[in-house]
């Protein structure tokens, strides 16, 4: 069994405990797993099957739905690049975005979608999936909240609730993911992702039993020998609480602070550089990731809380994200500088 690198933390009730846990966890890595969710196995199961079906279409017909300047839509192999430093060709993966939700419906505002994602079944099921990735990134959001001991005159646990409203439209992106196997591509790329930070507030993910491949980066790690820090392999973990897996909860979520969430906090928070590399034996690699923004119009300046103030910024610093004018970005304008560095082409 692979060794788990991460903490695994019941989210099913938010105390101050459970809030500082999180706190810990994303101030040392970054990361960690969020056991106690509302998914079932079956919901998961199902989203898999929908994004198969999908991938398994001509490239032709899902290039009729090529991604556009909102970053919706589908990007084809080699289409994303992201980290152009090291990899000269594009990332060896095809993804579908949905975007520009309304989380109150759970309705997406592509401009068309694939027939396989407006079916009845599937339709709803995307929908359903959709607000409960809402209502899970704003738990965790409060629960940072609380253990940032933000003052109720400054928003308390609802600060980062007034910022992800659902009926507001944001960046936030429900993404789909194929990474086919190396013997249906190309034998010598084994990074299917390169080494990047996300880019909004958090990040979710599915994965696959059998289909791990996610990595993060240790600048610190204890074995680390030649100090350039080292490569940890996350796992597919069960839950270890008996009744979730009893009753058909699905497995813990993989969860990530992404760069604006870093910067909101002056470094507090880190955001940690991950890759994507092909598992074990040669099979395809599905998963499932839920970014999820800030509205908009929201300016990126730092939480009014004692502990970011006193945060020494080792990380992303609020500083490094205003425009030359000065003045802060909003959380649309640091995206769309960030994803015009990352396509290589038709974005």
């Amino acid at each position: 069994m692979s060794s788990n690198p991460l903490e695994i933390i019941d989210i099913s009730n938010i105390t101050p405990t459970t809030s500082n846990s999180i706190l810990k966890s994303l101030q040392t890595q970054g990361f960690l797993f969020l056991d106690g969710h509302d998914f079932t196995q079956a919901e998961v199961d199902h989203l898999f099957c929908i994004s198969k079906q999908f991938f398994s279409l001509a490239t032709q017909h899902k290039q009729q739905y090529a991604i556009d300047s909102e970053d919706r839509g589908y990007a084809t192999f080699r289409q994303e690049n992201l980290d152009p430093d090291v990899n000269k060709v594009g990332d060896p993966k095809e993804a579908f975005n949905f975007g520009g939700f309304n989380f109150t419906t759970g309705d997406a505002s592509n401009k068309s979608l694939p027939s396989i994602f407006t079916e009845s079944e599937n339709k709803i099921a995307l929908q359903t999936i959709s607000k409960k990735l809402y209502a899970l990134s704003i738990k965790v959001l409060k629960a940072i909240a609380i253990a940032l001991e933000i003052s109720p005159e400054d928003g308390g646990s609802d600060w980062f609730g007034v910022r992800h409203a659902p009926e507001k439209t944001s960046m936030s992106t429900f993404r789909l993911l194929h990474y086919p196997s190396v013997s249906s591509m190309d034998s010598n790329q084994e990074i299917r992702a390169g080494a990047h930070t996300d880019y909004g507030s958090l990040t979710l993910l599915f994965q696959q039993k059998g289909q791990e491949g996610l990595q993060l980066f240790e600048p610190n790690a204890s074995k680390d020998t030649d100090g350039k820090g080292t490569w940890s392999k996350v796992p597919f973990v069960e839950s270890p609480n008996a009744d979730y897996r009893s009753s058909g909860k699905a497995a813990p979520i993989v969860m990530n602070i992404a760069d604006q969430l870093s910067f909101w906090t002056n470094g507090l928070l880190r955001s940690t550089l991950h890759r994507v590399v092909m598992p074990v034996g040669d099979v395809d690699r599905y998963s499932v990731v839920f970014f999820f923004d800030a509205n908009n119009e929201t300016e990126l300046v730092p939480i009014p809380s004692k502990l970011v103030k006193e945060s020494e910024g080792k990380g992303k610093g609020i500083e490094a994200i205003t425009g030359d004018d000065g003045k802060p970005l909003t959380t649309k304008e640091y995206m769309l500088r960030r994803f015009k560095a990352t396509y290589s082409k038709g974005h």
